[in-house]
């Protein structure tokens, strides 16, 4: 997971909800600078802190603390994402070089409402390096 800890009292906030406020307040971390020059000290401590925890139990504790945070999820994760299934961000498109579909993340930027839909699937590895090459001038590669 992602904690974006952005400041000095989202990173207080943080330390309370680990059961740890004294770390908030400790000089060597109070401050960004010091948390910064300190890192290597800071970073075991809230790793030991965090690692009891579930992600989804941290999740939980930082969120009702107003610490931003987040999961970082695999592909199918994405997908099932209830957020992404609301807002129909998965497309399905056809290559010609694969037997099966293949799950692209639709943008989420909406123009007047609609969709930005593109309908060409994403290109094989490779499959527009000459193309582009070209464009500036470059020899291809063969």
């Amino acid at each position: 997971m992602v904690i974006a800890v952005g400041n000095d009292g989202q990173f207080r906030a943080l330390c309370q909800a680990l059961g740890e406020p004294d770390l908030g307040t400790d000089d060597r971390f109070a401050a960004n600078a010091g948390r910064v020059a300190n890192r290597d000290q800071l970073g075991p401590i809230l790793s030991a802190l965090t690692a009891p925890l579930t992600m989804a139990a941290l999740m939980q504790r930082l969120e009702q603390a107003g610490v931003p945070c987040g999961p970082v999820n695999t592909v199918d994760q994405v997908f099932a994402e209830p957020q992404a299934v609301a807002r129909g961000l998965t497309v399905e498109q056809t290559r010609p070089d694969l037997n099966a579909p293949v799950r692209t993340v639709a943008s989420p930027i909406r123009m007047d409402g609609a969709p930005l839909v593109s309908d060409r699937p994403p290109p094989a590895l490779g499959e527009h390096t000459d193309a582009v090459l070209a464009r500036y001038g470059k020899p291809d590669r063969a």
